[in-house]
């Protein structure tokens, strides 16, 4: 099928946890299906109180059912993981996410890029196209050591729980050892009794980390 790329203006919605004059700005990702609301109410209250946080919805909105009617989850990208095939690749979320950053005027704040699940897979690769990066942080995602096989100028933390269905705890960690041993600095913390979904459990060791 023949293909167009085309300049478009496009409307994105996000939420803050605004601060008088932040130390540095965290740029939070949700998950697949989810909201920026939601990875906000469930994680955005872990940081310090002097941390801009920025969580916006995804670029591909994705209604599911709910009850009698319908519901908005987003999408950063569309992958397949039986056939390996990217419908829709990462670069848009990567162009519409540094374009905000900076649309915000919050380029020249220090930065970090946390992200759930498929936010998780994206975080790194957006925090490569963003200004002053200092850390990553992964939570029930996995670093894909098969791409990021440089050396980057980031910490690149990883959290998971131990008996997550979704993302398979073992591989996450043995990704995490091989991007650590391509010249990168950071931790991987697997979450005794934690599952994919962000509970108590995983939500105090993500604030143990982040502080």
């Amino acid at each position: 099928m023949p293909k167009l790329s085309l300049d478009l203006t496009w409307d994105v919605n996000y939420l803050t946890r605004p601060v008088d004059r932040p130390k540095r700005m965290v740029l939070l990702l949700h998950g697949f299906q989810q909201t920026g609301g939601t990875i906000l109410r469930l994680l955005g209250g872990c940081f310090d109180q002097d941390t801009l946080v920025v969580a916006p919805n995804g670029l591909f909105p994705y209604p599911y059912r709910s009850g009698n009617g319908y519901k908005i989850g987003y999408a950063w990208y569309f992958y397949d993981p039986v056939t390996g095939v990217y419908g829709v690749t990462m670069d848009p979320a990567r162009t519409m996410l540094k374009k905000l950053v900076n649309g915000l005027g919050y380029a020249h704040l220090p930065k970090w890029v946390a992200g759930y699940s498929q936010g998780g897979y994206l975080a790194p690769f957006v925090a490569q196209d963003l200004e002053g990066v200092t850390r990553v942080i992964g939570v029930n995602s996995r670093y894909r050591h098969e791409v990021l096989t440089e050396p980057l100028p980031f910490r690149l933390d990883a959290l998971h729980g131990a008996l997550d269905p979704v993302v398979e705890p073992e591989g996450s960690q043995t990704s995490h050892e091989k991007v650590i041993a391509a010249g990168n600095r950071g931790s991987f913390t697997l979450v005794t009794g934690a599952a994919h979904k962000i509970g108590d459990k995983l939500r105090t060791a993500f604030e143990a980390m982040v502080h």
